[in-house]
Formats: C-alpha cells, structure tokens, sequence
C-alpha cells in the first residue's frame, strides 16, 4: 500500500459533537422523567434516521409536543458544541498530510451544511481538497458510498487511502471501500469493538501521519 491520501470522519473524530449531543438529550430526557445513559447513546453513533424523541415517549411522564422538543434539544446541543474544541492530532495530521503532498478529505454521514459550517467556523475547511456528506446521491454509512465518492474526488484509488473513524459503522464503510483504517475512539465509542480497523490509537496525537506514511513505502 502506497498512501496518496487520508480521509477523515467529522463528527466525534475532527469535533466531538457526539458528546454534546448526548448531553443535551440526557438533559431532555430527565426533564420529561425519563433517563438515557450513555451506553444507550453509543449504540447510535454514525447511523442516521435515529429519532431520539420516539423513545422519549414511552418514557415521559407527560404528552410533548416532538418538533419542539427536537429544536430545543438541538439548539442546546449546537451551545454546548461551540464549547468543544479540535480533536487532539487532527491539526498536526493536517499539516503533515500537506506537506507529505497528500489528498485531504471528509467522509461524514452529516449533512454538507453542518459540516461545511463547523468546518469554516473552526477554520479548517481550507485544509480539504473535498468534503463528501450524506445526500440524495451517497447512501450513509456503512454503505462505502461516501468514501469511494471521497477517494474518486482526490483522484486516488482507495486503496491508496486511510480513513480516519471512530466507531464501528464508520469503520464498516471506510473497510467496504478498500480503504486503510485508523480508528480513534472517543467518549462514546471508546468502550465499542473497534477491532475491525487495521490500527487502532487512544489519540490521533499518538501517531504520526508521517512514520505511516513511511511505513507504506
């Protein structure tokens, strides 16, 4: 394998929005009498379609009305993401992958707006050759859509790619693809199996992009 390019997840990889999002539904949650745990949580991270108002529900102590509920919860969320700051590694991996003349790119499974938005906010969005989210014409995660899509706009074959994930579907797509996959857990993720990933780290900042690189050749 020669590595021409890296391709990152978004969300609990380059930003932990994962874990403000669980907070914010716990916080729901508890208002209404309910209670969800973070193990509960975990098991939906990287999927999409999930409506966590739908289990509220069955455990409210009273009706709600959904559509507000949602909106505050995120709204909620989206205060407690502004607090997070860059994944540990992400920007040393950046830099490096530019100088090592590398393609760099996104493979999320969140809508283009939300990570188009986080990125330019966090001023990173310059490092991405491509970014590659969930639409009409790529199916989410596991499907290897997103990911095959992100190799064909860096103009590299996917095997000659590492994806960068940090949970289990994520992993899934990036392996269905052909591509060399890094997972890095998070909090949610980190008691999930992530054993099928070809290398697996605590922290981006315990590897160096460039010693993998070397390792390839």
């Amino acid at each position: 394998m020669t590595i021409r390019a890296v391709v990152f997840d978004f969300d609990g990889l380059i930003l932990d929005t994962e874990w403000p999002l669980f907070v914010a539904w716990q916080e729901t949650y508890r208002r209404h009498g309910g209670e969800l745990t973070a193990d509960e949580w975990s098991a939906i991270v990287g999927t999409v379609g999930h409506d966590p108002s739908e289990a509220l529900k069955i455990v409210a102590a009273e009706p709600f009305d959904p559509a507000t509920v949602r909106e505050a919860t995120w709204e909620r969320a989206r205060e407690l993401i502004k607090g997070e700051a860059v994944l540990p590694g992400i920007e040393t991996w950046l830099a490096d992958a530019a100088r090592l003349g590398l393609g760099i790119a996104v493979a999320s499974s969140g809508s283009i707006e939300w990570v188009e938005g986080h990125l330019h906010r966090l001023e990173l969005r310059h490092h991405f050759h491509a970014v590659r989210c969930h639409g009409e014409d790529l199916a989410a995660k596991p499907a290897p859509d997103l990911y095959l899509a992100a190799a064909a706009a860096l103009g590299v074959d996917p095997t000659e790619a590492v994806a960068v994930e940090d949970s289990p579907t994520g992993i899934a797509a990036a392996k269905a693809a052909g591509l060399f996959c890094v997972a890095v857990p998070n909090r949610l993720t980190v008691g999930q199996d992530l054993s099928a990933a070809d290398l697996l780290v605590a922290s981006l900042a315990d590897l160096a992009l460039e010693d993998l690189v070397a390792d390839s050749r």
